[in-house]
């Protein structure tokens, strides 16, 4: 699998800090050694599999509650970032915040997917001295098709499209789409 990566809305790959950059290419990398076929390995659990570990290694923080005031007594996938990495980069001066979402689940999720990402931007409170970026993993039609998932699945044409038109007017927070094809 190849991870590519385009910027949503009006957002360019000039606007990001290097170390956004950084972060952006090691997740890029990292994401592009996935390969898809092996024994008893089905996209779903290598994709999983894949993401335990970039997070371990990578010091992130799994399944963030994007607002503390969320109890806790009930499932709360629609309100959790699959991972958080907040740090501090002396090469810009920024506290940076990377949230990550992997949106491989139903189109009908597209909205409560791209909402989390202003959520959070506006829990850790983004100024010219805090710097967030969303990152959302998701795949391309052809790669869901060849891959045999539901074709319930979102795909990138579909986030695109949302991020350009549908959400364009309540989304202000910058996303950045890793893209598996």
């Amino acid at each position: 699998m190849k991870a590519t990566v385009y910027p949503a809305n009006n957002l360019s790959l000039e606007d990001l800090c290097p170390i956004e950059l950084l972060g952006l290419k090691d997740l890029s990398d990292s994401l592009s050694n996935l390969n898809a076929s092996g024994p008893d390995q089905t996209p779903t659990k290598m994709i999983n599999s894949w993401y335990r570990e970039y997070c371990l290694n990578s010091a992130l923080i799994q399944d963030f509650r994007i607002d503390s005031q969320i109890p806790t007594g009930f499932p709360y996938a629609n309100y959790r970032m699959d991972a958080v990495s907040d740090h501090f980069a002396e090469i810009c001066g920024h506290d940076h915040r990377l949230q990550i979402q992997k949106c491989f689940d139903n189109r009908q999720a597209i909205g409560t997917n791209l909402l989390k990402f202003q959520i959070g931007d506006s829990k850790f409170g983004v100024t010219p001295d805090k710097k967030t970026l969303s990152v959302l993993i998701c795949a391309g039609e052809k790669l869901i098709k060849s891959l045999g998932w539901d074709s319930s699945v979102g795909s990138f044409e579909e986030y695109d499209v949302a991020t350009r038109y549908a959400y364009h007017q309540v989304l202000d927070c910058r996303i950045i789409f890793l893209v598996l094809r």
